[in-house]
Parts: C-alpha cells; sequence; structure tokens
C-alpha cells in the first residue's frame, strides 16, 4: 500500500481564499428584483438566489448602518424566504470582542426554484472591519434599480 503523503499546514493554508459576503442585484424589472447572496469563509462557501422587493437593498442598509454603536450591538436579519422555494440568508452581525473586530455569522440556503436541482444550505461566520461596512452601506443605500443591472457589494477582510 502507498503512503499518503499529506501537505504541510502552512500549504493548506496559502490554498484558502479570504472571506466574503456579497451582495449582487442580478435582475430588475417592473415586478421583481432577483438578489444573488454569495457567503465564504476561507474554507465553505455558500450561495442563495432569491426574489426581493424594489426598497429590500436601502432596507437592508438601513438595518446596517452604524454598526457597531456598542460593543455589544448586534443586528439579526433574513433576506429572502427561509420557508420558500427560492434561496434565503438569515443572519446576525455582531461585535466579535470590545477592540472592533466583527463577524457576520449566517445560514445561506439555496432554494429548489427550478424542481431540477437539490437545495444545499451553509452555515458560516464572516469576519471583518467595521471600516469596511461603511462603504457596503454606502453603496447599497445608493442603488439605483434598472432593469438587467448588475451590482456588487463585496464585503471581505
Amino acid at each position: 500500500m502507498r503512503p499518503v503523503r499529506l501537505l504541510p499546514i502552512v500549504r493548506l493554508r496559502t490554498l484558502m481564499t479570504s472571506s466574503t459576503f456579497k451582495y449582487r442585484i442580478e435582475w430588475v424589472d417592473d415586478d421583481l428584483t432577483e438578489v444573488t447572496v454569495i457567503a465564504s469563509d476561507g474554507r465553505f462557501s455558500g450561495e442563495a438566489m432569491f426574489y426581493a422587493g424594489d426598497d429590500d437593498a436601502k432596507t437592508f442598509a438601513k438595518l446596517l448602518a452604524g454598526f457597531p454603536a456598542t460593543s455589544s450591538d448586534r443586528r439579526d436579519f433574513v433576506l429572502g424566504d427561509p420557508k420558500g422555494n427560492y434561496g434565503s440568508v438569515v443572519g446576525k452581525v455582531y461585535c466579535v470582542d470590545p477592540t472592533g473586530r466583527c463577524a457576520i455569522d449566517v445560514e445561506i440556503r439555496s432554494g429548489n426554484h427550478f424542481k431540477l436541482q437539490s437545495t444545499g444550505s451553509a452555515k458560516l461566520t464572516v469576519f471583518f472591519n467595521p471600516g469596511i461596512l461603511d462603504s457596503f452601506v454606502a453603496a447599497l443605500s445608493s442603488v439605483n434599480l434598472f432593469p438587467g443591472q448588475v451590482v456588487e457589494y463585496d464585503l471581505a477582510t
């Protein structure tokens, strides 16, 4: 039997990507907005596509605005419909410690809206600098929707 060759830990770390949380507007028409949210903690990732109202990006931005107000600040959110056939993201934004490190805990679920694919889900934590969140909120707040627009907002460490 041939021995298994293991890569050194240092090598494994270089293979990992940085963590990210992306909110991307895929399509807009008179009736709906199609949104994709992608979250990755560097090892695991998930993607959810769901339909949202025209003001949902700005509503999400308002929820996140001014975070963190205190070191015990926590904001819960739901994007999409967790009980529906489309994807959803359920999460919370919170301070990890009094020094200002922050994180988003998310449970991201893909949908089975075409009945052709299986659903999947991932639970993960994305760490970030609160200064990056200000740019993310500003970008979400200034969304001007028009048909076919693809806008990507990245909250990465």
